[in-house]
Order: C-alpha cells, then sequence, then structure tokens
C-alpha cells in the first residue's frame, strides 16, 4: 500500500505530505481544486512521462516521493521486481522523481538512480490506475486477449514469444526465398554481366603499382633513346679508327700506331658492354598499363570502392551467383526448417489455449455473479475463444462480448453498454482480475461515472469489498461512493494569491459529517 506521499512544487501543490489508509481513501472537492493532480504524481511517480509544464507557477523544480509497503504483494509481482533491482526480499519501496526548469531529471528507487523503463516495469507490478482513457483502451476488442494472458503464467507465454519469433522468421526467411526463386533468371543474368566485369579486376595490378610500372616503362623509353644515340656515336667513332688503323702508312710512327691500335680496341670493347646494357624487355608495354589504370579507375567510380573493396565485391557477387544457382536446394532446408518450428510452436499454442478457455470460463462466471451486486441482474457476459491462424499471440481469436438485457444478442462492449454500464463493467473486470493476479492499490478515477445514487450505494459496497485485498484511492463526485470510504482528503483551491495554490486536508470524523451533510444539500 501506498504510505505516504510528498509533493512539492507540483502544479498547484506548493507542499504536500498525505499519510493514506491502508484500505479506502476518497479525495474529493471542487472540480478544479486538483484532486486529478494528486493522481497525476503518481501516474509520474509510476514513470508517466512528463515535463516542465508541471512545475508549479515561479519555481525552479518540483519533487516526488512515495513510499510503498510491497510486504503483502504477490510473489509473482516481487518476482518481476526482483529482475530489475535485483533484491528479492523486500518490505517497502521508496520512490523519488524530481524535475528542474531544464528538463534535467532524477529517478530513484530505494536510493539507487534507475531509468523510466525500469521505473514503469517496477510500479506495473505494484499500481494499477484506472482513467477513462485506460477503460477505452481496455474495452478495446485488440486488447480482450491481454486481458486473459494476465491470468496465464508469464513462464509460458515468454516461451511461446521466443519461440514465435523464431517461427517468424523462418517464415519470413521462407518467403522471402520463394520470392527471390521468382526473379531468379533476371537477377542471374544481371549478376553475370557485373561478375564479368569485375572479373577484370583479377588480372589487374593495384593502382599504385600500375603507375609505378608505368614511371618504370616510361624511364626505360627515355633511356632506350639515349642509349640509341650513344650506340650511334660509339659506331661512328668505331667505324672511323677502324677506318685509321687500315689505312696507317709507314710514315706514321709506332707509337702513334700503337695508340690508335689501343683506342680502337678500347673502343671495341666499349661498345661491346654497352650493347650489353641495351636490355629494355618487361612483361608489360605502356599501352597496357594505361589500359589497365583505365579499367581500375573506371571500376572505381561505378562501384564507388576502392581496391580491396572491388576485390570483395566480387567474391560477394560470386557468392550471390552461386547461392542463386543452389536456391532450390535451400528452400528445401528452409522449408523443413519452418515445417519442425510450426510444429513447435503449435504444440505451446494448443497448451496457451487451452488454458485461456479454462480460466476465461471461471472469469466468465466470476463477472457475471458481480453484475446482480450492482444492479445488473439481467446482464451477461460471454468469452468467444476461436481458433485462427497462427500469430503473435497464438492460435486464438478472442472476444469479450456482452447483453445487458434478457432476450437480447451478445454483442462488443462498446458499442451496447451505456457509460454508467461500462464504469460497472471496470470495477466487476478488476475485481475479478485481481483474483488470479493481485494488485497491491488501484487509482480509481471516476470508476463511478455516470450511475445512479441506488447503484452507486452498492457500488461502493463492491469497493469495499475489494478493499479486502488491495488498497483503494478514488476520486469520486457520488456521495454514496464516497461516504463508504474510510478516510476522505479534501482538496481545496485557494485563489487569493497572484497564482492559484491548492492544498489537502485529511478530514476529521466532525469535518467528515460535515462534508458529506454539505455534499447531500447540493
Amino acid at each position: 500500500m501506498i504510505k505516504n506521499l510528498k509533493i512539492k512544487n507540483f502544479v498547484l501543490f506548493e507542499s504536500v505530505n498525505i499519510d493514506f489508509n491502508k484500505n479506502t481513501n476518497a479525495l474529493v472537492g471542487d472540480t478544479g481544486a486538483g484532486k486529478s493532480v494528486i493522481f497525476s504524481a503518481i501516474n509520474v511517480l509510476c514513470g508517466q512521462r512528463n515535463n516542465s509544464k508541471l512545475i508549479m507557477k515561479s519555481k525552479d523544480f518540483y519533487e516526488l516521493e512515495m513510499s510503498i509497503d510491497i510486504s503483502k504483494i504477490s510473489s509473482k509481482n516481487l518476482l518481476e521486481i526482483s529482475k530489475i533491482i535485483g533484491i528479492e526480499t523486500l518490505n517497502e519501496i521508496k520512490v523519488y522523481r524530481k524535475l528542474d526548469l531544464k528538463g534535467k531529471g532524477i529517478i530513484k528507487v530505494n536510493e539507487n538512480i534507475v531509468s523510466i523503463v525500469d521505473l514503469k516495469n517496477i510500479m506495473k507490478n505494484i499500481i494499477n490506475v484506472h482513467s477513462q482513457d485506460s477503460a477505452n483502451e481496455i474495452l478495446k476488442e485488440d486488447n480482450h486477449i491481454n486481458i486473459i494472458n494476465s491470468l496465464i503464467e508469464t513462464s509460458l507465454l515468454e516461451k511461446y514469444y521466443k519461440k514465435y519469433d523464431i517461427y517468424f522468421n523462418s517464415l519470413k526467411t521462407v518467403k522471402e526465398l520463394n520470392s527471390k526463386d521468382e526473379s531468379k533468371e533476371e537477377e542471374l543474368e544481371i549478376l553475370n554481366f557485373k561478375i564479368s566485369n569485375l572479373e577484370k579486376i583479377n588480372n589487374i595490378l593495384e593502382e599504385e603499382e600500375l603507375e609505378k610500372q608505368k614511371d618504370i616503362l616510361e624511364n626505360k623509353s627515355k633511356l632506350k633513346e639515349q642509349n640509341s644515340i650513344i650506340e650511334k656515336e660509339l659506331n661512328s667513332a668505331y667505324n672511323s679508327l677502324r677506318m685509321c688503323k687500315e689505312n696507317i702508312n709507314s710514315n706514321i710512327s709506332k707509337e702513334l700506331e700503337q695508340k690508335i691500335e689501343d683506342l680502337y680496341y678500347g673502343l671495341e670493347e666499349v661498345s661491346f658492354e654497352h650493347s650489353k646494357t641495351l636490355d629494355f624487355s618487361s612483361d608489360y608495354n605502356i599501352e597496357d598499363i594505361m589500359e589497365q589504370i583505365n579499367t581500375l579507375r573506371s571500376l572505381k567510380r561505378k562501384y564507388s570502392l576502392d581496391f580491396e573493396g572491388l576485390i570483395e565485391k566480387y567474391k560477394e557477387l560470386k557468392q550471390e551467383k552461386e547461392f542463386l544457382e543452389n536456391l532450390s536446394f535451400e528452400i528445401i532446408k528452409q522449408e523443413k526448417e519452418l515445417k519442425k518450428h510450426e510444429k513447435e510452436i503449435l504444440e505451446i499454442s494448443k497448451e496457451i489455449s487451452q488454458k485461456r478457455k479454462v480460466v476465461s470460463k471461471d472469469l466468465e462466471k466470476t463477472i457475471n455473479k458481480h453484475f446482480k451486486d450492482l444492479n445488473m441482474e439481467d446482464a451477461e457476459l460471454k468469452i468467444i475463444i476461436e481458433e485462427k491462424a497462427i500469430s503473435n499471440e497464438g492460435i486464438d481469436d478472442m472476444k469479450i462480448l456482452i447483453k445487458t438485457n434478457k432476450g437480447h444478442d451478445f454483442n462488443p462492449i462498446n458499442e451496447v453498454a451505456s457509460g454508467g454500464e461500462k464504469s460497472r463493467i471496470m470495477l466487476i473486470l478488476k475485481m475479478a482480475l485481481n483474483k488470479y493476479n493481485p494488485t497491491l492499490i488501484y487509482l480509481l478515477d471516476e470508476i463511478d461515472q455516470g450511475i445512479s445514487s441506488k447503484v452507486a450505494t452498492n457500488m461502493g459496497d463492491k469497493i469495499i469489498e475489494f478493499s479486502n485485498n488491495s488498497q483503494i484511492l478514488i476520486i469520486s463526485h457520488m456521495v454514496q461512493v464516497i461516504n463508504k470510504m474510510q478516510e476522505l482528503f479534501e482538496i481545496k483551491k485557494d485563489n487569493n494569491n497572484d497564482y492559484s495554490i491548492s492544498y489537502i486536508e485529511k478530514l476529521s470524523s466532525k469535518d467528515r459529517e460535515k462534508f458529506i451533510n454539505n455534499f447531500l444539500k447540493i
């Protein structure tokens, strides 16, 4: 139960410190006084998203703190909480939130900082909030299965959800493969074209190496030209010396003749040595290199990849081609896997379906019994479960239908129930569900809306019965309901200052009687 709630600088409340009764508590007061603000503060402490607009005018921040006795919490809910905060034996939880004008906030549970997601997951196991919006959501047909699921052990549902994810992904894979198979020939044609283009990369050096080879070839070409000139000059000099040698006459001294001989043979040797340097052979020619450079640059532009990326792309395309060529075998393999997963999930879904049918019948009986206590003697609720194809919720299509008059057909609640009937149905539903999954605290915001005075008296009795297992905090405008509650907290608004301020007062027995009498005079 909520033992204590502290509010500081929140909307209309500058400072509030409330100690609640462990059973029933009613927030009363004029419309607009701030009753819903108290519930809003509790909702924020339950993980509702908020903003700086909730900070009281002229203040820099707000602070909220709530102390909750969880000594009587169900083992199931305690287990869920312990998964988040790591404590298996816990008697009290203290929740704290603060927010400043800059949007900087802090959330603590038992002095430990937690995320808003963790806060929500903790508090949903402790407090159940009823509002008109939440009632409309619950009564939507799409949410009916969630009502029944809340009565089934969580472990079984979690097991199903995990298996369903595997089954769904397997089904998705098979569909994608069959779709790919239909366009396989076209894809192979495109792949073969891309592969033929990229195959060139296997016979091409990296651009850096190509540029290096290009420079080598260009240098060799220049050297070749230079060596040709040298060779020509050497040949010319050699021929000139040869002619000199052949035309030596007797008038030349032996010494000069010997020098000409030496020059001739020396030049012959130089010419021979030079000829050995004239090997310009290469594995490449400049035309091949330029063609490779242009091809490589073209591929890089086309695929926006570097050399290594082109190599990887080529490998990927080859693998994709191989995959498509063997697609039929892969489809057979995946379809076999799908059948295995389908069999597994059907077994679990049938088990869940059976449990849903059992709890649904019991829930029907409980709810229909409560109807008579709230002046709906001819009302009857029926839960219909029909089989459908496998979905994320199993094989059950579920509808909660009602008839409010004898001889009428069963129809969706939203279509046939009046506002007052919906209010009673919501209270009955919460009481019935609490039998299976007890919740410590219920916040009931005008759950008695639209009912008559006669019905209100019976509803007050029902709420008292409800409080035997849970703490009730209620906002009500029905005096018959209010008078049944053990503690009354009156909210008043002071408009005499520059801005409105609300405050809250626990009514004593005398003040309570006075308030009820004034209420009856209205």
